[in-house]
């Protein structure tokens, strides 16, 4: 069902091993297996196994006790993560680029959009190499495949900001649609991802509950040559946001992150299919906005 191969670590199914290794690292029963060993026979055995028990409750507990469900999120497009791009004879994405930046599409700068909607993404990036008949689909999954996660449109508003005299057609025709879906277990609200610069298909309203898994919510917008969008919206792309509730999503650091020398300018764009893991919402993977997962 899932499209794990590029995040390996995290883009798979949560067992009882990858808490022991992920949860509990810095106390790793492997490190007092020799400790253990010497002890003698099955007793040993026994001993190591409790230990692991022991030390799995603990790591579940104090990681969980207050965190929201982890849910994992699929990239919404067939296309590519953004690039390093190169603009006017600037490199924009390179060393000193700071959020936010209308210019550097790569998450640990690229803006947040906040029109029409009352917060800003913890990180956003323009998911690139779509056309106007790429879907756009939501794939959400949680971590823990018991619990029950829902999908609802909580805001279907404008990508761009209101100028000064213009109609709510004019507005539209600058930069299309941004449409927000909250993810939820039961009645409690873990996060947000954004899909903006859409046409919403037909349904797509705010307050409607969806799947949250290979739902098409809408297509890449295409201005018209005879609109100035002054400089909400530079070509087909879709700019994508994910927000959590408590403390901060995260995004997938296998793909292209912030150049750190002159050998990183130039690159070939990572290529993302749709429900690729893209990045968390929920649990407690990013201590600040704009932070790769783990």
């Amino acid at each position: 069902m899932y499209n794990l191969r590029p995040y390996v670590k995290f883009g798979r199914i949560l067992t009882i091993w990858d808490l022991a290794y992920g949860v509990c690292d810095h106390q790793r029963v492997a490190n007092r297996r020799g400790a253990e060993m010497r002890r003698g026979g099955i007793s040993a055995l026994v001993g190591l196994l409790a230990l692991l028990a022991s030390q799995l409750v603990v790591g579940v507990q104090s990681a969980s006790a207050n965190d929201l469900p982890a849910v994992w999120i699929g990239s919404p497009v067939n296309g590519h993560w953004p690039t390093n791009e190169y603009h006017s004879g600037t490199w924009d994405c390179y060393l000193s680029t700071t959020y936010p930046s209308d210019k550097c599409s790569l998450p640990y700068a690229h803006h947040s959009f906040s029109y029409g909607d009352p917060y800003v993404g913890d990180w956003a990036a323009d998911l690139q190499g779509v056309t106007t008949s790429t879907p756009v689909k939501v794939f959400a999954a949680p971590q823990n495949t018991a619990l029950t996660i829902t999908a609802k449109v909580v805001n279907v508003t404008y990508a761009c900001a209101a100028r000064s005299g213009e109609t709510s057609a004019q507005r539209l025709a600058r930069g299309g649609r941004a449409v927000v879906v909250g993810f939820y277990n039961g009645s409690t609200k873990i996060g947000t991802a954004k899909y903006v610069h859409i046409n919403p298909v037909s349904g797509i309203t705010t307050g409607a509950t969806i799947s949250r898994w290979n739902k098409t919510i809408g297509y890449p917008f295409l201005k018209s040559s005879t609109v100035n969008s002054y400089g909400c919206w530079s070509g087909i792309h879709v700019h994508f946001e994910m927000t959590s509730w408590l403390h901060y999503a995260c995004y997938n650091k296998g793909y292209y992150p912030r150049p750190t020398s002159s050998s990183d300018l130039t690159h070939s764009p990572s290529t993302i299919h749709e429900s690729n893991f893209v990045g968390f919402i929920g649990g407690n993977y990013a201590s600040a906005p704009r932070k790769m997962c783990p």
